[in-house]
């Protein structure tokens, strides 16, 4: 029902973060994609806005570890919604496979 500026997202178990200066729109969905090779930032109504993010961010280090993580997400409103989805991969040849 209102504007929201979003601040951060950051894992504090490895410290990589992304600072933000973007304020999002009521309605407005925004994407990260942290898959290496294809990273973006997107928003439903501005396409892509990789351009928003803070120098500084280390949008190429954002990962999960294993175990618990801890992520940091600050928006300045509370009617913003975040989600994080995420696949699991490995470094084993069967990517941690019980097979």
């Amino acid at each position: 029902t209102a504007t929201a500026r979003v601040y951060q997202l950051v894992n504090t178990l490895t410290g990589a973060g992304v600072y933000l200066n973007y304020t999002m729109q009521p309605g407005e969905v925004v994407t990260f994609d942290f898959t290496p090779g294809v990273q973006s930032f997107t928003s439903s109504f501005a396409g892509n806005i990789y351009g928003r993010i803070i120098p500084g961010s280390n949008p190429s280090s954002f990962r999960l570890m294993p175990g618990t993580n801890y992520i940091s997400f600050f928006a300045d409103s509370a009617n913003v919604t975040s989600t994080l989805f995420w696949r699991p991969r490995g470094w084993s040849f069967d990517s941690g496979s019980n097979t």
